[in-house]
């Protein structure tokens, strides 16, 4: 995957948009700039307790900019599984607007991916929205308002859309 990504994009090997780590628990959140970043807190959790080598593409303001239309902010990946993330930091009564936001920032995502002729024939795609609760929910198909959402991205991109702030890889 690194390989077909840096071809496809060459922009992430100039601005270093894509690294790897093996860290059994880190975070990702969004810095000043809104570019998403690893670190030891922030709005998703990651578990990765097999410390399975994980590639993490910075997505928004890194490699694609703002003439590249919406996009996503960031993937992670392992050698089966290629997550699209797009988080959303807003209070309770905007979910439901941001949550249609990321929809469409996914699947714009996705389709640049696609017409860059980046293949997931060998990977579980996921596309996750990233809402900050209180407490830890774990991503999962988890609302209603979703379902036609859901329907249609494994439509057209074979891709499960999912929602919930931590995410774990086990394989």
């Amino acid at each position: 995957m690194k390989q077909s990504l840096e071809n496809a994009f060459p922009k992430i090997i100039e601005n270093d948009c894509l690294s790897f780590t093996d860290t059994q628990l880190f975070f990702i959140f969004e810095d000043e700039q809104k570019v998403s970043q690893i670190g030891n807190e922030g709005i998703l959790e990651i578990m990765n307790p097999n410390n399975l080598n994980l590639g993490f593409l910075k997505i928004d303001g890194c490699f694609l900019k703002a003439i590249d239309g919406q996009k996503c902010d960031c993937a992670l990946f392992s050698d089966d599984v290629f997550c699209f993330i797009e988080i959303k930091d807003v209070k309770k009564k905007q979910r439901a607007d941001k949550k249609r936001d990321a929809y469409e920032q996914l699947a714009n995502t996705i389709r640049i991916f696609q017409d860059n002729k980046i293949s997931f024939e060998n990977y579980s795609l996921e596309a996750i929205v990233v809402l900050r609760y209180n407490q830890r929910y774990p991503v999962t198909q988890r609302t209603l308002e979703g379902s036609f959402a859901r329907k249609a991205f494994a439509d057209d991109f074979n891709a499960k859309l999912l929602e919930g702030n931590q995410k774990t890889f086990e394989k």
